[in-house]
């Protein structure tokens, strides 16, 4: 026998009681561990009355229905005996498992659920009768208890369960209010209810206004921004691009469509727009970008503006964008976002040289022609020629409408000036000195610049060309004179001859008529 109980882990007293009952018949059935006798059991119409009582108001406790009995005249032993009675005959039924205190009271939307529960009455210390109410509100998902109470009420929260207590309840005619303040969260968007029910341990013979509703429509918020940056410096007749950067910050998500709507200055030709998931479209200088899907919290991918400066849009510009959500944002100020560029003018500046003789005299003077070409796209501001002489040439003077220049050494700057339109030529005549000493031929280089972005560079300078070096002419030198006769004086004797005969005969003329004037006195 002990090794028949040791192998199926009974002990022998065990082993030896089901032998026994095996033998007798009764099999291996647990027995009831019912007395055969129970003296102090209630008669059956003490039980039929407490049922009755229950079924009639399901939600009294034993303390209420033993309260009602002993009103009537009916002799109860106890609470508890009342209880046992409930328990007994199934109207009492444990929950399946934990502790009723942690049991949760779920509703399938935010509100639809209120608990109160009157815990009765307690004396104080001094006597005095105290009658806790007790609200409690079971909050659903998307709300959180941030604070509440108010006319005698403490309210506390354990998770998404908050209790609220008034210890003093309520006197006849008496009212009370408080509030509870919760965080919405994006898990109760929605259209939601908010229902208070009331109770109290006191029979109220009107229960069916204990509870009111109040519906709620709780709407997504979302914070939406907009951001506008560039790349690199913008050059007129270049392209460039702005970027435009749609966030949500949330806390819901933005739901679509959202649109960007930027408007260019005058000045820039829209090139193209776009990005990824937004349909884009241009009218004038306007760019419209619709993004038709919800937008979750987080970047938008960037939409992309391509756009060429224009000569009239030289200098700063300011560009302003604006996002336009259906959701309600709660940050409007962060919608419109605006970026300043400084837009830098270009053009093609051509430089032409060239000598107006055909060579250079030593000792003599000289005129260098330079003309400066505009190719546009912009007009071409503080222009500058610089003209570097060879140490054989002496600066002596300039002539150009609109030019100003000095010579500082062998270097002459000119400066125009006006700007320089598109399209338009300047000329300026510079005045040099062959010194001697000169060789052969002489070369002079000349170069122009201006404010801004020169597309074609290697056109800015030019070269007169080699200019060759003669020296001055040289005066023919006269015959000597034949020995012993008179120097040649370059006159014409024959001249000299009918001049001097003319005087004789002028001078004989004379004497002739002073001697008639003698006779004659």
């Amino acid at each position: 026998m002990s090794l028949l109980c040791r192998r199926f882990g009974i002990s022998r007293q065990t082993g030896y009681k089901w032998l026994g009952r095996a033998a007798a018949g009764q099999g291996l059935d647990a027995l009831s561990r019912r007395p055969h006798h129970s003296p102090g059991r209630c008669e059956a119409e003490l039980e039929a009355a407490v049922l009755a009582l229950r079924d009639r108001h399901p939600a009294w406790g034993a303390r209420k229905i033993l309260a009602v009995l002993v009103r009537e005249g009916t002799a109860v032993p106890a609470a508890s005996t009342v209880h046992a009675i409930l328990k007994r005959h199934g109207r009492i039924v444990a929950p399946a498992g934990g502790d009723r205190a942690s049991l949760r009271f779920e509703a399938e939307a935010p509100n639809h659920l209120w608990q109160m529960d009157f815990k009765g009455h307690v004396r104080l210390g001094d006597g005095s009768r105290c009658d806790p109410l007790t609200v409690v509100d079971d909050l659903p998902a998307g709300l959180d208890f941030v604070e509440g109470g108010g006319d005698g009420w403490d309210c506390a929260a354990t998770g998404s369960l908050v209790t609220c207590i008034r210890p003093d309840g309520l006197d006849l005619d008496a009212s009370s209010s408080f509030e509870v303040t919760v965080s919405v969260g994006t898990a109760a968007e929605g259209d939601i209810v908010n229902r208070a029910t009331v109770s109290s341990p006191t029979l109220d013979p009107e229960p069916t206004n204990d509870a009111d509703d109040d519906p709620v429509t709780v709407i997504p918020s979302a914070d939406v921004s907009v951001d506008k940056t560039h790349a690199g410096d913008f050059v007129v007749g270049q392209e460039s691009t702005w970027t435009l950067q749609v966030t949500n910050a949330g806390p819901s998500t933005s739901y679509g469509p959202l649109v960007v709507t930027d408007t260019l200055p005058d000045g820039f030709t829209i090139v193209d727009a776009g990005g990824t998931g937004w349909d884009c479209g241009i009218e004038a200088q306007d760019v419209t970008c619709t993004l038709p899907t919800d937008l979750v919290i987080g970047d938008a991918e960037p939409i992309v503006v391509t756009v060429i400066p224009q000569p009239e849009a030289e200098g700063p510009s300011t560009n302003t964008v604006l996002v336009t959500p259906t959701t309600f944002d709660p940050n409007p100020d962060n919608d419109e976002a605006t970026d300043d560029v400084e837009v830098t003018p270009a053009f093609d500046l051509v430089m032409t040289k060239s000598l107006e003789s055909d060579a250079l005299v030593v000792g003599s003077s000289a005129t260098y022609l330079l003309s400066v070409t505009n190719n546009g796209p912009s007009a071409a501001a503080d222009l500058v020629v610089t003209d570097d002489l060879p140490a054989e040439l002496a600066y002596q003077g300039a002539v150009g409408d609109g030019w100003t220049c000095e010579a500082d050494g062998q270097r002459v700057s000119c400066a125009l000036a006006d700007a320089l339109a598109a399209g338009d030529v300047a000329e300026l005549r510079i005045e040099v000195q062959v010194l001697s000493g000169a060789g052969t031929s002489i070369e002079n280089l000349g170069s122009v610049s201006a404010a801004g972005v020169e597309l074609v560079s290697a056109d800015n300078a030019d070269s007169s060309g080699m200019a060759p070096v003669v020296a001055a002419p040289v005066p023919p030198t006269p015959p000597a004179p034949a020995r012993g006769a008179l120097p040649t004086t370059g006159s014409d004797v024959g001249d000299l001859v009918v001049l001097g005969l003319l005087f004789t005969a002028l001078g004989g003329a004379i004497l002739l008529l002073n001697g008639r004037r003698r006779r004659l006195v």
